[in-house]
């Protein structure tokens, strides 16, 4: 797979007032706080809705341009590696301008990391829907979910966990418990309480 091309990605059709993404219908471009503020009215559920929508379509054409030439996206998914994936969707993240996507490996845990969310703090819950919606689409499961692990200045971590281990991963946090020894917990042998 080569690296993330964004050449014609973005195609601004002056005449008709129109911007198109990858080919695909046409495309809106807001403030990033005026979306944060709808999203805030509108409530957690629909906001939700929206982050998804906005994943699921960021998931698939990753999918689509990874499978070229081959008729099983996910097999080309899974074919690519982590690092091919994530660089693919960190580019298509970079064209709608929510961060700088990268990922971090803890033991066998991973960690998408954001940096320069437009965002702020307020749309960290927002982000992790946006990315655990494209993680989604991406590999055809709803087993995954992302929870905002640490926020450092600019930069936010998201841990990648399954269905199963969220609510003790959120307890541990809610309780003020360092998002390293969350994650050590995750592994066999690492601490229980």
């Amino acid at each position: 797979m080569s690296a993330f091309n964004p050449s014609e990605a973005v195609t601004f059709d002056l005449a008709f007032g129109h911007v198109h993404l990858d080919g695909a219908p046409s495309r809106v471009m807001v403030p990033a706080d005026a979306l944060l503020q709808l999203c805030q009215a509108a409530g957690a559920g629909e906001s939700a809705d929206l982050a998804h929508a906005i994943g699921e379509a960021l998931g698939r054409r990753v999918a689509v341009r990874m499978a070229v030439g081959n008729d099983e996206r996910l097999a080309a998914v899974r074919s690519a590696g982590l690092d091919a994936v994530v660089e693919q969707l960190a580019g298509e993240l970079a064209l709608i301008g929510m961060g700088a996507l990268s990922a971090e490996r803890w033991g066998k845990a991973l960690v998408l990391v954001i940096d320069q969310s437009p965002f702020g703090e307020a749309g960290d819950d927002f982000l992790a829907e946006v990315l655990q919606a494209a993680v989604h689409a991406l590999v055809e499961t709803a087993q995954s979910r992302l929870v905002p692990l640490a926020r450092e200045g600019v930069r936010v971590r998201f841990l990648v966990v399954s269905g199963q281990a969220v609510e003790a991963v959120r307890s541990r946090l809610a309780r003020g418990d360092h998002w390293g020894s969350v994650i050590a917990a995750l592994h066999p042998g690492g601490p229980t309480s």
